[in-house]
């Protein structure tokens, strides 16, 4: 009798498991599909300010960080596409800021917590005069060690041209950090 009520108590145990791990792999399916759409919506803002270059698109960028034209403003251009994303942080007009230790998923060469570089993850590079990063953007892409990118307050590829909002292609090896913001 009680080998039999061991046994009933055992299976109930096992489905109770079973249903257990059905539903949070439920959740857990539903939380990526939700963090893929967030991705996508991101995107498709910082893709659709390719090419801006003009005063009133850098002054836009600039205001949401509380700054007005002629500063740099490539961590304002980021800032800004993420609000128009519908999310709230980061906003802030100074790179460093980008990468706080709980954000960064990435740093000089090596993954901080195991995770992919992933389109719509912010990127920093050092810069040697400012002792520290000085230059940010978002990833779009990565293949084979090198990131697409888009940034702002930079030239378009082989150009002397304005500063603006483009698309370039850089190697892994001379991106210093990368951040998590989804």
């Amino acid at each position: 009798m009680v080998y039999a009520d061991l046994h009933r108590l055992y299976r109930c145990i096992v489905l109770l498991a079973l249903i257990h791990c059905s539903l949070l792999h439920k959740a857990y399916g539903q939380a990526i599909e939700e963090r893929g759409k967030q991705r996508k919506a991101l995107q498709s803002v910082f893709r659709a300010e390719l090419g801006k270059d003009d005063r009133q698109s850098i002054s836009q960028y600039l205001r949401y960080t509380d700054l007005t034209y002629g500063y740099e403003w490539c961590a304002a251009f980021v800032s800004w596409c993420f609000a128009q994303a519908g999310y709230p942080q980061p906003r802030t007009p100074w790179s460093p800021a980008l990468f706080p230790a709980n954000r960064t998923v990435w740093k000089q060469g090596k993954a901080v917590a195991d995770r992919q570089i992933k389109t719509g993850m912010v990127w920093g590079v050092h810069i040697l005069s400012k002792g520290r990063i000085g230059h940010a953007g978002f990833v779009d892409g990565e293949r084979k060690g090198i990131i697409t990118t888009v940034e702002g307050n930079t030239k378009p590829p082989g150009s002397k041209g304005a500063n603006g909002v483009y698309r370039k292609r850089r190697a892994l090896r001379t991106i210093r950090t990368i951040a998590e913001w989804l």
